[in-house]
């Protein structure tokens, strides 16, 4: 899926882009130049820079001003959705009858700054997505293959309106693990041979359009490259220069897992050296306290022994008085 791009070049610079790719635009006006301006968060319903097709053999290709999201011609809504058809699949696009219809003489191909998508936030817990910036590695433009329509003007609606829808195809492997689908980019060969008149024989609807298409989407995107973005832009309305700028996310702020279970690691052995540190000195601490209140228990049992010797020894001797004063009083006299 594409539905977010970034379109911000100056009207003039988006003029010399388009001569430079496609030099055929410098013969034709740009249609609806007014009607441009530079986005930097473009979605469907935004007006956008687009080179459609040449429409015959004596025509040339020429840059337009056209609304992203398909409008049929034949639609009569004065309020079309916009996002109802910002993007064609292209395997399929051949075979569906409001887009097979246009693959012969109203394809368009759209210069990009670079696209955005959306992957899940690296802290599962948090809903919003994370938006990523894809974009070309020496900032050259992407061409975006696409197909248009133009319906007439309506009673109270002035003039007709150009619309475009984007093809999209299966994720190049290198972007595989943002999401599965990917705008069809065009190169060099693919730009002019899907910009190329319609062939009058009625082959080129048959086989040029899808053969260009079918090369186009297995090209590798090896010249891509991607970098995270703040999530204010994930609001359709914000159209802040910074949009593409890249942003370091909160994991890499962080120290890794690597180095937090070292630092744990060491602070746990720490830990455990301190820990046996001071169990040993509480050990020491406890075999002193220990041992004084043995010496103070042996000296008071010492004390408490001495003391019960001198009263056993005293109390031995008084008796034994007594009893030799009894004696002594009883004892019969020996004169007559």
């Amino acid at each position: 899926m594409c539905g977010r791009s970034k379109q911000a070049l100056a009207t003039a610079a988006m003029q010399d882009l388009a001569a430079r790719h496609v030099p055929t635009t410098r013969d034709q006006p740009w249609v609806k130049r007014e009607c441009y301006s530079p986005k930097f968060n473009l979605c469907p319903g935004h007006d956008a820079a687009v080179v459609r097709q040449a429409c015959s053999a004596k025509d040339t290709a020429a840059l337009h001003t056209m609304r992203w999201g398909l409008v049929t011609a034949s639609s009569t809504d004065t309020k079309p959705d916009h996002w109802r058809m910002f993007n064609a699949r292209c395997e399929t696009v051949d075979s569906l009858g409001v887009f097979s219809r246009l693959l012969r003489q109203q394809r368009c191909a759209v210069p990009v700054d670079g696209f955005f998508e959306w992957t899940a936030d690296e802290y599962k817990e948090v809903k919003t997505k994370q938006p990523y910036y894809v974009h070309q590695k020496n900032n050259e433009p992407l061409w975006l293959a696409g197909l248009y329509d133009v319906r007439p003007g309506l009673e109270g609606i002035e003039g007709p309106l150009e619309t475009f829808t984007l093809l999209t195809r299966n994720v190049a492997q290198r972007l595989a693990w943002l999401h599965d689908r990917q705008p069809v980019l065009l190169d060099a060969t693919g730009l002019q041979s899907w910009l190329a008149a319609p062939d009058v024989t009625g082959v080129g609807h048959d086989h040029l359009p899808m053969t260009t298409i079918r090369r186009c989407a297995t090209l590798l995107s090896e010249e891509l490259h991607w970098h995270p973005v703040s999530k204010k832009m994930s609001k359709l309305d914000y159209q802040g220069h910074d949009t593409a700028e890249p942003v370091t996310l909160a994991s890499c702020k962080q120290p890794s897992v690597l180095a937090l279970f070292g630092r744990n690691k060491q602070a746990a052995v720490s830990g455990q050296a301190s820990c046996s540190t001071t169990k040993q000195t509480n050990m020491t601490e406890a075999m002193h306290s220990q041992q004084h209140l043995a010496n103070t228990a042996c000296n008071g049992t010492v004390a408490v022994a001495k003391r019960q010797a001198d009263l056993a020894r005293a109390g031995s001797e008084e008796p034994a008085k007594k009893k030799s004063k009894v004696v002594t009083q009883f004892l019969p006299s020996s004169n007559p």
